[in-house]
């Protein structure tokens, strides 16, 4: 039943695109737009910042997501969507399909890794001969438009700098590996240029050890350089994707050596704030070349973190601390908490996907599922935190967030009060009890508790809507790795659908649908059977016995009694069965 749900999240980093149009079959009607940021002056002769009318520094910095609301990409703020979704498909690979109707579906690759490659070719443009890459594309200052290609505001670049270099260096080598894994010829040599680049940014680190102090100099919009205790466990991270890709051992060396100086190894506890140190600590885990006492070292701290040292994990669930199964300490809803909570449920079914502490493997499941729940709508709020998916059977999702393109007074303002609404499928920021509008005061969000700290609204200062409703491409990673985890192979039946179709012509018009659906079969022949209508639990809610030619028209259905949602239209008859998809307005 998630089926439907992963390819609108996914589908989200479509509509995050910098530089492609947004066109129909791919994009829906509501949410079509050309091709942005592609003006005199923005990401086609990009220049540095701090010198920007030298003609010379101006580079073709076109592509990738924008990272947020904003339309600004940033390479440091790559490294968790990046290597939650690379890990998204690792631990489940036989769900994701070539049909999440985005422009290269249907070429034999992986939709997830088409997308990923889209990103991946603009981290690349970023990565300078010499291995280093830059910081950011971004306006001097808060500048946007509404649809993303009416907004002609100049655009520039940040220097080379470590935290950046380190970013690609681990993204690139872990993407490789990912690459290679599908056995598919140009991912193969895809994979080749990742791996060699992985190697110039690591040969750059070595040869420029030093941590980088990036100002942001020239920008007041987002700073993207991270600590030095960040640098250097990105690093390590590093090491671990080098060495697996490699087989080096200088790599495995570097991680040995460095892997204790991960924060949740020293504090004795996993935590939802640094996943992607923990999910390399435990890829480690998994290589066959990998020190023994390493890697008993990393399984014994986790499941003691799991179990014990970490109140948040499995003793919470045990212990039964939140009434809506998905605790979190209220020191940790912070800014982004609905990413903190999707994270907090990764944490857990690591420990299945690396087969830890398997006498709790029920618990840690079951566990993990209800992040996955509190995101769809059990929470106070009964919100389901993703926009705008009536259309998909959701009951209370939000109709607004802080977006550019979706901005407060557009037709993209709101899904049910606006001419079009926000796209499908964003993951908002969720609760903040630390929300403290520019001015006044404003309750809700502030003055609730601290789970109730969420209003569904959309607008810019003094208000700042932005700290509670804005997306981001790493909360929405982090909600993709939760889900696909309880996606299983061939759910929602996506390959034997698309054959059944073919077989049968099967189609289902209008879709969605309010009032009436027709359903058309490529049948020539008289013919005997019935048209069910099936909820996605499988209940019959509508029936129709049909003894006609199809030639003599599509089959019509009412449905306006139906409640909104996702149907199956199944036929039966002929010694044949076809079902599709279809929604409920």
């Amino acid at each position: 039943m998630y089926q439907p749900v992963l390819k609108e999240a996914v589908r989200t980093f479509f509509y995050q695109r910098s530089g492609f149009a947004k066109q129909a079959p791919y994009a829906d009607s509501r949410w079509t737009d050309g091709a942005s940021h592609l003006g005199a002056g923005q990401d086609l002769d990009c220049r540095l910042v701090t010198d920007p009318n030298n003609a010379a520094t101006s580079k073709d910095l076109s592509g990738g997501w924008y990272d947020a609301g904003d339309y600004n990409k940033y390479v440091t703020f790559t490294f968790s969507p990046m290597h939650d979704l690379l890990a998204a498909y690792e631990r489940n690979p036989a769900i994701w399909g070539d049909d999440f109707n985005i422009p290269e579906s249907g070429n034999g690759i992986p939709d997830l890794l088409d997308e990923l490659r889209w990103e991946l070719d603009w981290l690349m443009k970023m990565q300078l001969d010499d291995g280093s890459a830059l910081a950011k594309v971004s306006v001097t200052d808060f500048s946007a438009a509404s649809p993303p290609s009416a907004d002609n505001n100049p655009r520039f670049y940040g220097p080379a700098t470590a935290s950046s270099t380190r970013t690609v260096c681990s993204i690139f080598a872990h993407a490789a590996l990912v690459m290679k894994s599908v056995g598919e010829a140009s991912l193969e040599t895809y994979a080749d240029t990742l791996e060699a680049r992985a190697i110039k940014a690591w040969n750059w680190i070595v040869a420029n050890p030093a941590t980088s102090t990036y100002d942001n100099a020239g920008f007041s919009s987002a700073t993207p350089e991270q600590s030095a205790y960040w640098q250097e466990a990105v690093r390590t991270t590093a090491a671990v994707y080098l060495f697996e890709l490699t087989g080096q051992n200088s790599y495995r060396d570097y991680f040995d050596n460095n892997y204790t100086n991960f924060q949740p190894y020293q504090w004795t506890y996993w935590y939802p704030f640094e996943p992607v140190f923990q999910d390399a600590m435990l890829y480690y885990t998994r290589l066959p070349n990998a020190t023994a006492s390493v890697v008993q070292n990393i399984q014994a701290n986790a499941i003691s973190s799991a179990t014990a040292n970490n109140s948040d994990m499995l003793p919470a669930y045990q212990n039964g601390d939140d009434a809506y199964r998905a605790y979190l300490g209220d020191q940790n809803y912070v800014w982004g908490s609905n990413m903190v909570k999707a994270e907090s449920g990764g944490i857990l079914m690591s420990m299945n996907v690396y087969g830890l502490d398997t006498t709790n493997q029920v618990d840690y499941r079951d566990a993990a599922a209800g992040y996955i729940h509190y995101l769809h709508g059990v929470n106070p709020g009964a919100f389901v935190f993703l926009t705008n998916m009536g259309d998909y059977g959701a009951e209370n999702s939000v109709n607004q967030m802080y977006h550019g393109w979706f901005g407060d007074g557009t037709d993209f303002d709101h899904a049910v009060n606006s001419p079009k609404g926000p796209a499908s499928g964003y993951l908002t920021g969720g609760a903040n009890p630390s929300f403290s509008p520019s001015q006044g005061y404003l309750a809700p969000p502030q003055g609730q508790p601290i789970q109730k700290s969420y209003k569904d609204w959309n607008t810019s200062w003094p208000e700042d809507s932005w700290e509670i409703t804005e997306p981001a491409i790493y909360y929405q990673g982090a909600y993709i790795k939760l889900l696909s985890a309880f996606v299983e192979e061939g759910e929602g039946g996506a390959t034997p659908v698309e054959e059944l179709e073919t077989s049968l012509g099967m189609q289902v018009f209008p879709n969605p649908a309010s009032h009436r659906i027709q359903v058309g079969l490529d049948i020539k022949t008289p013919l005997k059977g019935q048209l069910q209508i099936l909820s996605l639990l499988g209940e019959v809610v509508l029936e129709k016995k049909v003894d006609l030619p199809v030639s003599a028209g599509p089959i019509s259905l009412e449905v306006e009694d139906l409640a909104p949602g996702v149907y199956l239209a199944v036929w039966q008859g002929n010694s044949q069965r076809g079902f599709v998809k279809w929604v409920k307005k």
